[in-house]
């Protein structure tokens, strides 16, 4: 903390707390270093901070540095009145901006309202024109607007930012990651059990067969389980609404079927059990990208320094460009995969189901539109 100086007198800048929230505040000038999501908190309206970040994207560079990156900062004139106008510093690398002693106190709470002599029907059509340029604009609105959904983000899970209402509960889904998690609660650690009841390429038809369904029920560790009931219930619960239960039933038996098929393809001769329903969860998420392509999903970027001073990132993509992306990683896992052979995770089985999801969801996309 030693090393934070003022950008403005070269002071030291000490943590500090304003509305019960954290700052950086100059010994020297009183000046401070709030992050933009703190403004937005402290306003209680998005649109303010909203304003600010555009017009520091817009921004040429400033004469301050950015005490926490030593980047040039931006500068920008901010209203907040008519009478009141003030000059920021904003570094668009750490989303912080730089207030002069007295500056902060200046905020309002709410935004003033707009006076405005148009008619009420015209005031609609401005208010609805500026909410599409925002939504549209590269902003801060990443973050998600539930602090519960920071802790999966945190262990680099995706959050959901506007997906579809779904109409119906997703029994399905919650049934299969019941299951998942009451058989992983009595099969933990037993390694005579996934040896019995897991899918062995060589051995295949064991049990009448049956070891292809209860292969997808039982997990290696507590991150397998957590990474696929996590992807199972934030991807699951609107395929399951958008195909209703009896076509996702159907759905998740042939992801099922082709995921294995792909893993079988290469791993006809291995001994080595394969557990797990990412096969399964791949078709859903394939699926979820076609059907659902402008999701925005939001993940948070952030590192060991950020996180000491409480500072991160948050950027969010489309549903289909993380899919595309997610493909590119399992081909490329799955290449390395195959040059190891002493096994590990199933990356051609996450590609089987995948590919079959893209194909459901093309036919899906095709008919829709056919009809019309």
């Amino acid at each position: 903390m030693n090393d934070l100086c003022c950008p403005r007198c070269g002071g030291h800048l000490k943590k500090d707390f304003y509305h019960g929230k954290v700052c950086y505040k100059c010994q020297t000038c009183s000046g401070v270093s709030v992050a933009v999501a703190m403004i937005r908190q402290l306003c209680r309206n998005r649109e303010f901070a909203n304003f600010l970040w555009r017009k520091a994207l817009q921004s040429n560079t400033g004469c301050l540095y950015c005490p926490f990156c030593r980047k040039p900062m931006r500068q920008i004139v901010q209203e907040i009145d008519e009478n009141c106008a003030l000059e920021l510093d904003v570094c668009c690398n750490c989303q912080l901006v730089w207030f002069d002693a007295g500056e902060l106190e200046t905020i309002p709470l709410l935004l003033p309202k707009v006076k405005s002599e148009l008619p009420q029907k015209a005031q609609e059509i401005l208010a609805l024109e500026k909410v599409k340029n925002i939504q549209e604009t590269i902003s801060i609105d990443s973050e998600p607007g539930n602090p519960w959904q920071v802790i999966p983000a945190v262990f680099g899970f995706p959050v959901e930012l506007n997906a579809p209402k779904v109409h119906s509960l997703p029994l399905v889904t919650w049934a299969l990651a019941v299951i998942s998690i009451t058989v992983f609660a009595y099969t933990f650690n037993d390694v005579p059990v996934i040896k019995q009841w897991g899918l062995i390429p060589n051995d295949l038809w064991r049990n009448g067969g049956l070891n292809i369904f209860t292969s997808v029920f039982l997990h290696g560790n507590l991150v397998h389980l957590i990474g696929n009931v996590y992807f199972l219930l934030i991807f699951g619960d609107n395929v399951e609404d958008y195909l209703g239960k009896g076509r996702y039933l159907l759905f998740l038996l042939m992801s099922l079927i082709f995921s294995f098929m792909s893993y079988l393809v290469l791993h006809s001769d291995s001994a080595v059990p394969c557990i797990g329903a990412s096969g399964v969860i791949s078709g859903i998420i394939a699926l979820y990208a076609v059907l659902f392509p402008k999701v925005q999903l939001s993940f948070l970027l952030t590192s060991r320094r950020m996180i000491l001073w409480r500072l991160w990132h948050w950027i969010s993509l489309p549903a289909w460009a993380v899919f595309v992306l997610w493909m590119v990683f399992q081909s490329i896992m799955a290449f390395f995969a195959e040059m190891d052979s002493a096994g590990g995770v199933a990356y051609s089985a996450h590609i089987g189901g995948a590919i079959f999801g893209l194909l459901a969801g093309t036919f899906l996309v095709l008919s829709k539109k056919e009809f019309k």
